[in-house]
């Protein structure tokens, strides 16, 4: 039924606004379908072939400027450098979850439009949010945005897209072709975008989508089972430095850094073993080579970090942020803590509200 695969989609987009799991509302959304992707061939995806790309109208008419219109809370999300933490505000007083920074301080995100309706949107330098849809009718989460002002992120109703939104406006549909869901979640300054794509048999695979070609990343340790999470890549910097994440056999998370064929696991000291669990998951990666991401540890806390190569882990957890925001997870129970979700290279942090949104899914995968 439609219901259910779109409320499906509202996990896979991670819409977990404010502590609570925005499902049974996405399911009274709209059904209008969305548009399809373009050139996708029959068969499957090849590596090295060319992308599928469409094109569509550019902003709602009824959307457009606007300025925050509630002060900024200190319990939902944080911009954090070098030990300082400035707490950011929400669209129209709505559950809004920053997601990606570029280094001119442009913010990019989704909010929860009317309880219904997720939206994407950037926020500039002075606090201005420019909200859009991707597709009439589809949920909308933008989750990475470029020095040039391209965001990217993923839409859908039924299935998931890709796609890249242009500073004027327009937006491009990118799908993996043949492949029945697209996730885009992170893109770096010469174009290159980062993701996941589900194949025809459920398994999942990370995406590099470069000049119009494509590179699987499928880490070595990876399990077959397609009811496990695979591989998925969250961010790319402009050396070509990929980071993601990947289930191992008993489906708990690692992390890892991908560069030249080369894969470096992240896994911060005290994270969790827990099976099918996000312990440990990188989200963003600036051109220093600093990582951020999130980590679970034993005692079930969600905590942000900083992993540099060669001086190791940082924990970032802004005040109160540890108790100010709960989840209730199926076969979890009650996860409370932080998300680092992404990194510049004036080393600002961004923090989301915790539990409020991931890149690319939900907290767990269950």
């Amino acid at each position: 039924m439609a219901s259910t695969a779109r409320s499906t989609l509202g996990r896979r987009l991670g819409v977990l606004v404010a502590g609570a799991v925005v499902v049974t509302a996405l399911t009274a959304a709209t059904t209008a379908a969305a548009p399809p992707a373009m050139g996708a061939p029959a068969g499957g995806p090849v590596p090295g072939g060319p992308l599928a790309l469409g094109t569509m109208a550019s902003n709602d008419p009824e959307l457009g400027s606007r300025t925050a219109r509630r002060p900024a809370d200190p319990a939902c999300a944080f911009l954090y450098r070098k030990g300082r933490y400035t707490p950011l505000d929400t669209l129209d007083g709505r559950p809004t979850a920053h997601t990606g920074i570029n280094n001119r301080g442009q913010i990019v995100g989704g909010y929860d439009a009317d309880g219904t309706t997720l939206r994407g949107f950037v926020r500039d330098q002075r606090g201005n949010y420019t909200s859009f849809d991707a597709a009439p009718g589809a949920l909308t989460a933008a989750y990475d945005i470029n020095d040039q002002g391209t965001a990217v992120g993923t839409y859908g109703v039924t299935e998931a897209h890709g796609f890249a939104r242009r500073p004027n406006g327009a937006v491009a549909t990118i799908d993996v072709p043949g492949a029945p869901s697209t996730f885009l979640v992170g893109v770096n300054n010469r174009g290159a975008v980062v993701g996941s794509y589900v194949d025809a048999d459920g398994r999942e695979h990370g995406v590099l989508l470069e000049r119009g070609r494509m590179t699987v990343i499928d880490h070595p340790d990876a399990p077959d089972d397609p009811a496990a999470i695979n591989t998925a890549a969250s961010d790319i910097n402009d050396r070509g430095q990929v980071v993601g994440y990947y289930a191992d056999a008993n489906g708990t998370y690692h992390g890892y850094l991908y560069h030249k064929g080369r894969f470096t696991r992240i896994d911060p000291p005290g994270a969790a073993d827990v099976a099918r669990f996000a312990t440990t998951v990188p989200l963003g990666v600036n051109n220093r080579g600093q990582v951020v991401g999130q980590f679970v540890d034993a005692a079930g806390m969600l905590h942000g970090y900083l992993w540099e190569q060669g001086r190791g882990f940082r924990t970032i957890d802004p005040p109160g942020g540890a108790s100010n925001a709960c989840v209730e997870l199926p076969d979890v129970g009650r996860v409370c803590g932080t998300i680092a979700a992404d990194i510049n290279d004036r080393r600002q942090v961004l923090l989301p509200a915790p539990g409020a949104f991931f890149k690319g899914r939900a907290v767990p995968i269950g």
